[in-house]
């Protein structure tokens, strides 16, 4: 097991070459340099910590991060096994490339750091990096995290828009102000199936 006690960012490590990567976030391909550079600027005294995804276990093995761990004692690894709810609770943020884990830290009311362009993405609930470039001062808005007061209401703001633009439309998911972000998506996809259910059935036979 890993220490995990002393402060930590948590970097879900995607599955490489997934459309996730290679179609919405082409500045940020290659897992193995990212982690590097967000290494590079890092502050001292926090650690990073890389969960393996779950849908691609074994990427201990690979020889770019066997090397990345034993270079840097300030990286952690951890496998796809453990659960993310359990990483989040004891993180300081996440940095995340177009990762729906990057929304569940949200949710939990988590800093997050997005890179690519995931759905989520310009919402006023995370920090957004357009390019390696923006790293650094990317990070240190994450251990600051202006954006504090403002993520929940700006995250149920998110998500009833996506639930609006969803389909069967029009969306009619409002009123849900005084609810917590995971509240308001129960209740925002239930309308959804409740609409779906009352749509005419056609006689497929």
């Amino acid at each position: 097991g890993q220490d995990l006690c002393e402060p930590y960012i948590l970097f879900p490590l995607n599955v490489p070459g997934d459309a996730q990567l290679t179609l919405r976030a082409a500045a940020f391909t290659d897992l193995f340099s990212i982690c590097q550079q967000i290494l590079n600027v890092m502050p001292a005294g926090i650690r990073l910590v890389l969960r393996e995804h779950p849908g691609a276990p074994g990427m201990l093995s690979n020889d770019q991060l066997h090397g990345l761990l034993k270079r840097s004692p300030q990286t952690s690894f951890v496998s796809g096994d453990t659960e993310l709810s359990d990483l989040l609770e004891g993180a300081s943020g996440v940095i995340t490339i177009n990762s729906t884990s990057g929304f569940e830290a949200v949710i939990a009311d988590k800093p997050v750091l997005l890179l690519g362009t995931a759905f989520y993405r310009a919402s006023g609930c995370v920090y957004d990096v357009d390019s390696i470039d923006g790293l650094a001062e990317g990070v240190e808005k994450l251990l600051a995290d202006p954006l504090k007061k403002q993520r929940q209401k700006a995250a149920r703001e998110t998500l009833v828009k996506l639930l609006n633009q969803a389909w069967p439309p029009p969306g009619e998911v409002r009123g849900m102000d005084e609810v917590s972000v995971d509240e308001c998506l129960a209740e925002g996809i239930a309308q959804r199936v409740e609409k779906i259910q009352a749509m005419p059935r056609r006689d497929m036979g």
